[in-house]
């Protein structure tokens, strides 16, 4: 199985964008690198004879089981629930494929730092020369263009994945050494060529998080102060703040131009949504981005959350907090960081659709995995 996982590692990390770039279809090499893990941990179960049985592995399946409810109730074609079972099958292939290896900790940071440090120097050229995506063979928006050796357009799972590599080296109990210092400066450098808002947000949180950790009792209540006094600025400046971010329409909620226009964005989206009424049931799995009738139905936007809510109701969100928290209760690690990553999470799957994302399940059970071994050594 370790085998397995270099190999996947390998071609999602670095060559699923450049596959892609030459016209590759990521969906169907999606469920080409899944069926390939689905073989492996089956021959593992043929000789363990040994199965998962934990609260995640139940949350997946009572996700499952609404996704058909929801299709029958809505008289949903049944190839576009079985396309919406990728939402669940990807998350448990690959939460099992990295449980079912024991590697060490030293390889996996010897294969993280790597894969941070090669990024750069990609972020550089895609940077400098912006009009290399005219010759994809896949369309590439200006603004998603720096996205590093990564699939094409996620420049959201780089960032993901650089926070959550700062995010285990700002938390360790022993002192920071200099290459420490090097790579968290580098992670740094890489997230701020990136386009993704909600990465240089999660950035400013996880250098005063690292920093507040690290600081005494002194610079911590001053910390709280400053903090406060921020929040307080902001709340009497909210206009000039989302003006800043690009993002003054959050001010006209209930204006439905973007709307009609199908420019409006996630947040704006999900309170029309929200608005409106909605059946308990959703409007059925993949009606909010449908690939029989060309794409979006709605706004283009790309969010787990946001499709959840709109193709299963009410009960897709519960499910979704469902899963994120069995997730993390699956494994042994500190509190804080629990609380954290359910944060971060969260909000990114608002940002993205992360179920049936490789790059996005690997980052997150790679990290976790280290968070646990982590914890296990400082308790042995």
């Amino acid at each position: 199985m370790q085998i397995l996982f270099y190999i996947i590692f390998i071609v999602v990390f670095f060559l699923m964008g450049i596959l892609q770039f030459i016209g590759v279809s990521i969906t169907l090499f999606s469920y080409i690198l899944s069926i390939l893990v689905a073989v492996g941990l089956l021959l593992v179960f043929i000789i363990k004879k040994k199965i998962t049985i934990n609260s995640y592995m139940i949350a997946n399946l009572c996700l499952l089981l609404w996704i058909i409810i929801s299709g029958i109730v809505n008289h949903t074609n049944y190839l576009l629930i079985i396309n919406y079972f990728s939402f669940v099958i990807i998350p448990v292939l690959f939460y099992l494929l990295v449980r079912s290896i024991n590697m060490g900790v030293s390889t996996l940071k010897f294969l993280i730092n790597g894969l941070i440090i090669i990024q750069l120097p990609i972020l550089l050229l895609q940077y400098f020369l912006p009009n290399y995506i005219l010759y994809s063979q896949k369309l590439i928006a200006p603004i998603d263009r720096m996205f590093g050796t990564f699939p094409l357009s996620s420049d959201h799972f780089l960032s993901f994945f650089l926070i959550m590599n700062l995010l285990y080296f700002g938390t360790k109990k022993s002192l920071l050494t200099f290459f420490d210092y090097f790579i968290i400066v580098y992670s740094i450098i890489c997230i701020s060529f990136t386009n993704s808002l909600t990465s240089y947000l999660f950035l400013i949180s996880i250098i005063a998080y690292i920093f507040f950790l690290r600081s005494n009792i002194y610079i911590k209540v001053y910390s709280i102060i400053i903090s406060v006094g921020v929040l307080v600025f902001l709340y009497f400046n909210i206009y000039e703040a989302l003006s800043l971010l690009h993002k003054p329409e959050l001010l006209e909620m209930t204006n439905t131009k973007h709307i009609t226009q199908g420019t409006a964005g996630r947040i704006q989206t999900f309170f029309y949504i929200f608005t409106n009424k909605i059946s308990f049931f959703g409007y059925g799995p993949s009606s909010y981005f449908n690939p029989l009738k060309g794409g979006f139905q709605l706004n283009a936007n790309f969010s787990q959350l946001l499709w959840f809510y709109y193709d299963l109701g009410v009960m897709g969100v519960i499910l979704l907090i469902s899963l994120i928290s069995s997730f993390l209760y699956s494994v042994n690690i500190e509190k804080n960081i629990r609380i954290y990553l359910f944060i971060l999470i969260l909000v990114y799957s608002f940002s993205a659709t992360i179920f049936d994302q490789l790059a996005f399940m690997l980052i997150l059970n790679i990290f976790v995995s280290l968070f646990e071994k982590r914890k296990l050594d400082n308790i042995i």
